[in-house]
């Protein structure tokens, strides 16, 4: 595996290499670039395990290197973590939910919110975790015991997250947006 690397000619890709989960855009630039959430794999990153990372661009191939954005801090979150939803844009900063995996590999899904101007910078960070699996349908499947967030929309101040359960099947829950955000 190779680190980032993009060779533009002609104003074509013409080899592109990276070993990359859990990539996100945020749906408008920031500060005049393109912004992205991504968890690449790097070797000797300075960090003990796979974490979120964000990384700009002046367009939508080339990227400055990833920044560390964050790390497990959490038991729910100590063997890995990585981005679950594109970010949304609030009043109080830039959403976003992701997921954490624990050590005996369940996945739960925390949110964070990031600063508008600057979403390198950390507003607020849920230390408990808020969906872990428990149905059948969760905790049954593929991959046993797996909530991982990939979607959401918000209509008339309720959050719906679209999510992947035990790898199965597709999930629906919602919460109160103005309420999850306070929080």
């Amino acid at each position: 595996t190779k680190d980032f690397k993009v060779y533009k000619k002609f104003g074509r890709i013409t080899e592109a290499t990276i070993d990359d989960r859990d990539v996100y855009l945020f749906p408008e630039k920031v500060g005049g670039r393109y912004a992205m959430i991504s968890r690449p794999k790097f070797k000797n990153a300075g960090v003990k395990m796979p974490s979120i990372w964000i990384s700009f661009g002046d367009d939508l191939i080339e990227y400055d290197k990833p920044e560390l954005l964050m790390t497990g801090e959490q038991w729910w979150e100590c063997q890995r973590m990585g981005g679950g939803t594109p970010p949304i844009k609030t009043e109080y900063g830039w959403f976003m939910l992701y997921h954490g995996v624990d050590e005996k590999g369940i996945y739960r899904v925390g949110a964070v919110l990031m600063d508008l101007e600057d979403p390198r910078k950390i507003i607020a960070r849920t230390k408990d975790f808020l969906m872990e699996p428990e149905h059948d349908y969760e905790t049954c499947g593929i991959y046993e015991g797996c909530v991982f967030p990939t979607g959401t929309v918000v209509k008339d101040g309720t959050l719906y997250v679209y999510y992947g359960t035990a790898d199965t099947y597709i999930g629906l829950a919602t919460a109160d947006f103005n309420e999850l955000l306070n929080y």
